[in-house]
Parts: structure tokens; C-alpha cells; sequence
């Protein structure tokens, strides 16, 4: 027989960006958990972008802005800044941004309806750098498995200087340029309209607007982000 003073169990449908719930969401789980252990998560990961299965309570969407009817909150906006291992900064201390990029092999990040370099391209453009091919390289299907390649301490990638923070901050990857890339992409939290008056989403909601959103101490502003990783031994700023 159930015990009445038993919290009744409620699942929460959860849908996140594999990258974003592998490197930032997991790790923190534990502590949602604790604090309501009454409130169970099934979390999905599907590749590519686009709206929320019909099936999920709430989301976590890599997107650009969009107007829907769904209620949705802006956790961060994405910078991409260019990013290596210690030991690739040291090798190539003293280049430009543009010989840097030249001489170094390019890693990039698919994403659903982009080419394949769109990244790339984009950072190249925007930077005026010119005659640079970036059309040559190694692609993978998520950002933590290219952030992972760095770590092997082998090429370069435009990664979130935000969602990998950690790597940043430890000195396990670096930031040789202050260069940046805002191609408009965010990380948004996306909820129904009916399903903000669900307890458990509710809750849910409000704990990762309180650990991701704007004001959170989870997600450091790209600029220390920066401060952090060009403190570290041997890497050259293009100023």
C-alpha cells in the first residue's frame, strides 16, 4: 500500500541539444533531483535544430529567434571564438589571426539546413579576412564531440566560449584571438503556454532560468571567458 505522505511521482518530457545537455545539464541534474525528487526526468536528445516534439514538456532549443505561440526565454546568446589546445597556441605564438587559421586544420560543427563550414565561412567574412580557404577540414555531428578533438590537442574550431567555459577557465583549451563570431543562434527555453500552470514544469522551468538564464552564475559572461583563456601560458592575442 502507497503512503500517503509518498510525494505522488510526475515525468517531465525534457528535450535539449545533445551538447548542451551532455556538457551542461547532466552534471547539474543531480541537484534538481535532490531538491524535488518528486519530479522524475525523461531527457531527449535529438540532433538538429527546429520546434520541440509534440510529445515534450518542455525544451532547451539551439535556434535563432522566431515568433511562435510557445512562451520562450533567451538563456544566452551564442559567441563563437576560436578555439585550440595549449599546445597549438604555443606552436604557432606570434601569427596572425589569418596565418593562424591557414596553417592550422580546420574543425567544424554541422548544423540541420547550414552548409556544412557555414561557421567558417561566416567568421572569415565577418573578420575581412580574405582568400582563406576554409572549405578543407574535419566536421562532426555535435559540439561536445569536436570540443573533445581539441582536447586530443589537434586543430582549431569556432566553439560557444560560454557552454565550454569550464575548459576555458581551466586552461584545458584556450582562446588565441579575442576575434568573435554572432551569427545570431541562442540557447532558448521554450514552454507552452498551458503547461506553465503544471507544477512540475513550472519548477522546472524556473530552476533552469535560475542556473542558465541571464543573471546565472552556471553560464559566465563570454568576456571573462576570454580574460580567462588568454591568461594562459605562451598564447598570442591579435589585439
Amino acid at each position: 500500500i502507497r503512503d500517503a505522505r509518498t510525494p505522488r511521482l510526475r515525468t517531465l518530457r525534457v528535450q535539449m541539444p545533445p551538447s548542451f545537455a551532455a556538457h551542461m545539464m547532466v552534471p547539474l541534474l543531480q541537484d534538481f533531483r535532490a531538491d524535488h525528487p518528486e519530479v522524475e526526468i525523461d531527457l531527449v536528445s535529438p540532433y538538429g535544430i527546429g520546434p520541440p516534439a509534440a510529445d515534450v514538456d518542455i525544451a532547451v532549443l539551439y535556434s535563432r529567434p522566431s515568433v511562435t505561440e510557445r512562451v520562450s526565454d533567451l538563456l544566452w546568446p551564442v559567441r563563437l571564438g576560436v578555439i585550440c589546445h595549449p599546445d597549438v597556441a604555443v606552436r604557432h605564438a606570434g601569427k596572425d589571426l589569418e596565418a593562424f587559421i591557414r596553417d592550422n586544420e580546420l574543425v567544424h560543427m554541422r548544423v540541420e539546413g547550414l552548409p556544412r563550414r557555414h561557421f567558417w565561412s561566416q567568421f572569415v567574412r565577418t573578420n575581412g579576412l580574405h582568400g582563406l580557404d576554409v572549405e578543407r577540414g574535419l566536421v562532426f555531428d555535435t559540439e561536445v564531440l569536436t570540443v573533445q578533438y581539441l582536447l586530443s590537442g589537434s586543430g582549431i574550431a569556432l566553439i560557444d566560449l560560454d557552454l565550454f567555459r569550464d575548459h576555458l577557465s581551466a586552461g584545458r583549451l584556450v582562446q588565441p584571438y579575442e576575434n568573435t563570431l554572432n551569427d545570431g543562434f541562442g540557447y532558448y527555453l521554450v514552454t507552452d503556454p498551458e503547461a506553465l500552470s503544471d507544477t512540475a514544469t513550472a519548477l522546472f522551468r524556473s530552476w533552469l532560468i535560475e542556473q542558465f538564464g541571464p543573471n546565472a552564475q552556471s553560464v559566465p559572461s563570454a568576456t571573462s571567458s576570454v580574460r580567462s583563456a588568454a591568461s594562459a601560458p605562451g598564447v598570442h592575442r591579435n589585439e
